[in-house]
């Protein structure tokens, strides 16, 4: 689920999930509001959570170097070779286009809660084995 502040990540940490999810910054957020504000905003939580950067190597690198596990870069392939090396160096998993993601506007409505409800209720396709 993509969020940008603190009523979305509060709100999707209400529900009452069977299944696994993770967080995702809204698309550039963090290019726009930088690293500290997305630690802030995700310390002490224990789910996967991914800071997109957007275009932005040096942000990207900062993130990987401060211990983000995964980070967006959609920036150009040149940067792209440096910034999988400097992942590998650091532990992180970078991702060179953002994931689907289900967006929850900075301020999560009724409507939004509930559509975000039944996004995470209804049944997930089997995957053959």
């Amino acid at each position: 689920m993509a969020i940008a502040s603190r009523a979305a990540r509060d709100a999707v940490l209400a529900l009452d999930s069977a299944l696994p999810f993770g967080l995702i910054s809204a698309p550039g957020a963090g290019a726009a509001l930088g690293g500290p504000w997305w630690r802030g905003l995700m310390a002490g939580l224990d789910l996967p959570h991914v800071l997109d950067c957007g275009a932005n190597a040096a942000l990207a690198a900062w993130a990987m170097r401060q211990g983000q596990a995964y980070v967006v870069f959609e920036g150009p392939p040149a940067q792209r070779v440096s910034l999988l090396v400097l992942a590998e160096t650091c532990g992180s998993t970078l991702l060179l286009r953002r994931p689907d993601a289900f967006l929850l506007t900075d301020d999560p409505t009724p409507y939004r809660r509930r559509r975000l409800a039944d996004y995470l209720a209804a049944p997930q396709p089997s995957t053959p084995n």
